[in-house]
């Protein structure tokens, strides 16, 4: 499935790609003067370089999320490209602190799962966790997704495992 632009009510899904990351390592400036986008403050330090990189792989679509209204981006998501041997996709979003608590991440993930059951190999889409009740968990309960268990993650140990079915 080729990746595009998707709208939500008040976000722009714009796809990403590892140049956006490694031009963000010189700075929000150098960012912004190469792309023409307006970065929200703490974008360039909310997650690891590496981990930027990682969503902007072969196996992930990877978007910015850029706030229609306040003309920024404010955060990242991303979606596996391909189903796993169950049919699972998995999803990921960030928000910056200074837009969190205002259902943004929410319209992310709603997005992100609508793009992945647009595809009929996918049965179900998947999502980790922090092991405890968080923002995130808020997220995912109000996109319709159950805790179904524990699973381990190479960078953060044991994590709760969420499940949306179609």
């Amino acid at each position: 499935m080729p990746i595009t632009t998707m709208e939500t009510k008040r976000l722009r899904l714009l796809p990403n790609e590892l140049t956006h990351m490694q031009t963000l390592r010189q700075g929000v400036a150098a960012f912004s003067a190469k792309f023409g986008l307006a970065v929200a403050e703490g974008f360039a330090d909310f997650q690891q370089p590496e981990d930027r990189d990682a969503m902007v792989t072969r196996e992930w679509d990877s978007f910015l999320l850029w706030h229609r209204a306040e003309q920024m981006i404010i955060g990242a998501c991303a979606c596996r490209k391909l189903p796993d041997a169950a049919g699972a996709v998995e999803i990921a979003y960030g928000i910056v602190p200074g837009f969190r608590g205002q259902g943004l991440a929410t319209e992310a993930a709603q997005a992100l799962v609508q793009r992945a059951f647009d595809r009929s190999d996918v049965k179900a889409v998947v999502a980790n966790t922090l092991a405890e009740q968080n923002a995130s968990t808020r997220v995912l309960s109000k996109c319709g997704f159950k805790h179904v268990g524990d699973t381990v993650d190479d960078d953060e140990g044991v994590v709760w495992k969420w499940e949306r079915a179609r």
